[in-house]
């Protein structure tokens, strides 16, 4: 039953899903994986509250379920209880000291509240107990060091990621922030390219890389904006942000020049 719970979660039937996970605990009073069911049921239906009680009850019946911890974790971190949600995702990495994704829970955690030294520490110390070699982690730190203005770390942290994992195209998009603020222009367009190319269902890189070739301008620089834009309505029909920009193909974008 609650193997069937789990597919009527995924495919948005939480009726029918919450039906098969009360069936379960009938079946097994506190079954750990009914409870955590019945949570993602009762957020999916929008009683927080209620979800966070059914984490902390899977979680109390089997302390090694990280699942329930981390769920359990953010729904109190975006209720601004700070401290349980810290605990809750320390308890996963009690279980799991060599998981990454504990420590990104852990770290973005901290840069939520705006603790870049914290969320910088949790990241080295996840290189340490991490065995394999993580892009995720190195990509988590380059955006710590992005938000704390340490812009040559975070190139460098960048490049690590991408370089683990060639097709990151998160970690080019980072690494072309990171340029341009550091005034290296030409290179954070080229990286703003790769991202796009890379990874072309993601809005920032679209907007950096519209934002990148007007600040450089040059030649036909509006025809290269407006394909970027008209290429981004191609990949994210749905994107209202898209609509929102402003560009079509053949709008005329020297509004402003003509003001003058």
């Amino acid at each position: 039953a609650a193997r069937a719970g789990e597919k009527h979660v995924r495919a948005g039937r939480l009726d029918r899903a919450a039906a098969c996970f009360r069936s379960a605990l009938d079946q097994r009073e506190g079954f750990p994986m009914a409870l955590f069911g019945l949570g993602e049921v009762y957020e999916g239906l929008g009683n927080p509250a209620r979800a966070a009680d059914l984490y902390a009850e899977a979680a109390d019946a089997w302390p090694e379920y990280y699942d329930a911890f981390i769920r359990l974790g953010r729904l109190q971190d975006a209720n601004g209880d700070r401290v349980g949600a810290l605990e809750n995702f320390q308890e996963v990495l009690r279980i799991r000291p060599d998981w990454p994704l504990g420590y990104e829970e852990v770290a973005q955690h901290h840069m939520r509240h705006g603790a870049h030294e914290a969320a910088e520490q949790t990241y080295r110390e996840s290189f340490e107990a991490v065995q394999a070699a993580s892009p995720g982690l190195h990509y988590g730190l380059a955006k710590v060091y992005l938000a704390q203005g340490q812009l040559q770390r975070c190139i460098l942290e960048a490049e690590k990621a991408f370089r683990l994992a060639p097709t990151f195209g998160m970690a080019h998009y980072v690494r072309g922030l990171c340029l341009e603020r550091n005034g290296e222009e030409e290179e954070a367009l080229w990286e703003f390219r790769k991202a796009v190319d890379l990874e072309g269902d993601e809005f920032d890189h679209y907007e950096s890389l519209a934002r990148s070739l007007e600040r450089a301008g040059g030649e036909g620089w509006r025809d290269d904006v407006t394909a970027v834009w008209e290429r981004a309505k191609a990949a994210l029909p749905q994107d209202g942000r898209v609509r929102a920009a402003g560009y079509s193909k053949g709008e005329d974008h020297s509004s402003s020049e003509a003001e003058l």
